[in-house]
């Protein structure tokens, strides 16, 4: 999906508020998480975190949260120190590129509990924040290997002009601040959370530097609540008063957002669209961002806005998602938190120009009234896989069963077969030939799968199509 254009607050005609996040939104759909043959050749598949809720995942979630000041830490290795930094009154401890820090919980209730890590950027080579997580000395599932903590960035000041007129941007700088941020998986899979098993007595919770340095406040060991309906919502709001608001027209460029996740998501010039605003046939205008730039899950752009009175408020966005076969997904947040669970994966679906959509009960089609409060805000938009990530999940699965079957194919053939000899493939692997059958029937299911999800075909239908022929043909004659 694209990005962002412009932001606004409109009146309609019959007098409700509509926020209109002009955002320009192209998105390359499922190029989230891919993994090479190559990598996944010197990789050993350990545990899911599917497989390991399977063995944990009856247990109770205790109502139950806990902080652990980080500097009560109990061992590290590594340089280690303790700091105290601007926006925390508390000391921090300063976790650098490499080493470890660990901590102990004492656990009354035992059973799945999340675990959210306050944390600030510190100086570094510029990249997302890497740790791994280790609880009593093991690492639950693969995913804990690889924990992403989001820097800030913003331009660093408004943009030039060129001696020719064309806008140029700003460099981008870093806006470090402190940040709670839930242990989630960074490939998208999972949406939620993660959830850990943590026993009764004392438990040790172990952060490993993998990429970046970084300051941590606390940790926080609690129950993340789920979010209410928007009908609930809006009931809550409308029992204190809140109603729809007349009148008011609030304007916000996309490309002028506050914070970003990514360095990478700057503001962009298109010419392809006369409505964009600015506009000029000729010479350049930064008039959205993100671009296919803004496609992978954790991402995140955001724009502060202010509203002069408490009201009920709709929300539109102006975007264009350019892959033929797909939808984009976003994650709405206001004030860093999503107002209610239909705001939690918001579809954008293909279309050939900018279209104004606004966030709507996609069933009635009833236009989602969010309540403000007078003053300043944030509005966030994240991305998410949405009803994809299941589809996703189960192709990177089998792309770990075709290396598993080429590893053992290889055994036998080597790196470089000799095309006129007979290998006698089914005779020696037979359970690996059933293999590549099931596999080529995954597929086809997965072609299925994915036009259901998406509602059309397109490419990556078509590669996925190609696949399940392959295989097919590789099970039905392995000498091919």
């Amino acid at each position: 999906m694209t990005t962002e254009s412009e932001v606004f607050l409109i009146s309609m005609q019959k007098g409700a508020y509509l926020l209109s996040l002009v955002l320009l939104l192209v998105l390359t759909s499922v190029a989230y998480g891919q993994i090479s043959m190559e990598r996944l050749a010197n990789y050993e598949r350990e545990r899911t975190y599917q497989e390991y809720l399977e063995q944990w995942g009856d247990w109770p979630r205790p109502d139950q949260e806990i902080l652990l000041p980080a500097a009560a830490y109990v061992g590290s290795e590594g340089r280690v120190e303790l700091a105290f930094l601007p926006g925390f009154d508390e000391c921090a401890v300063v976790s650098p590129e490499s080493g470890y820090l660990e901590w102990e919980v004492a656990i009354e209730e035992p059973g799945l509990y999340n675990i959210a890590v306050f944390y600030y950027p510190l100086p570094g080579r510029d990249a997302s924040i890497e740790r791994e997580l280790l609880i009593n000395g093991e690492r639950p599932f693969a995913g804990s290997r690889f924990l992403q903590f989001k820097r800030m960035w913003k331009d660093a000041g408004p943009f030039f002009l060129d001696v020719l007129g064309n806008e140029i941007r700003a460099p981008q700088v870093e806006e470090p601040r402190w940040l709670e941020r839930p242990l989630m998986d960074n490939l998208g899979y999972v949406q939620e959370p993660y959830l850990f098993y943590l026993g009764e007595g004392i438990n040790t919770i172990r952060l490993i530097s993998r990429v970046e340095p970084m300051a941590i406040g606390y940790l926080k060991i609690y129950q993340e609540k789920p979010l209410p309906s928007y009908e609930q919502v809006l009931a809550q709001h409308r029992g204190q008063g809140f109603s729809e608001v007349e009148d008011v027209w609030i304007k916000i460029q996309g490309e002028h957002s506050t914070l970003r996740s990514d360095s990478t998501l700057f503001p962009i010039a298109d010419h392809g669209d006369p409505t964009l605003e600015p506009y000029h046939p000729a010479e350049i205008r930064l008039n959205t961002i993100g671009g296919n730039r803004f496609n992978r899950p954790g991402q995140w752009i955001a724009w502060e806005f202010e509203v002069p009175q408490d009201g009920l408020y709709q929300v539109a966005i102006k975007s264009r998602q350019g892959v033929i076969g797909s939808y984009s997904n976003r994650r709405v947040l206001i004030d860093g938190r999503t107002p209610f669970a239909e705001l939690a994966s918001v579809k954008f679906p293909y279309s050939t120009g900018y279209q104004m959509t606004v966030l709507a009960d996609p069933g009635g089609g009833d236009p989602y009234l969010l309540p403000l409060s007078q003053g300043r805000h944030e509005l966030r938009l994240e991305v998410v896989l949405g009803d994809r990530r299941d589809v996703l999940r189960v192709a990177q699965d089998s792309l770990y069963e075709l290396n598993t079957i080429y590893r053992r194919i290889i055994m036998i053939t080597s790196s470089n077969p000799d095309p006129r000899r007979s290998y006698e493939l089914a005779r020696k692997l037979p359970d690996v030939i059933g293999r590549i059958r099931q596999q080529a029937a995954i597929f086809e299911q997965l072609v299925q799968d994915f036009a259901a999800v998406t509602g059309m075909e397109g490419g990556h239908t078509g590669i996925l199509k190609q696949q399940a022929h392959l295989l097919k043909r590789m099970g039905d004659d392995p000498e091919m």
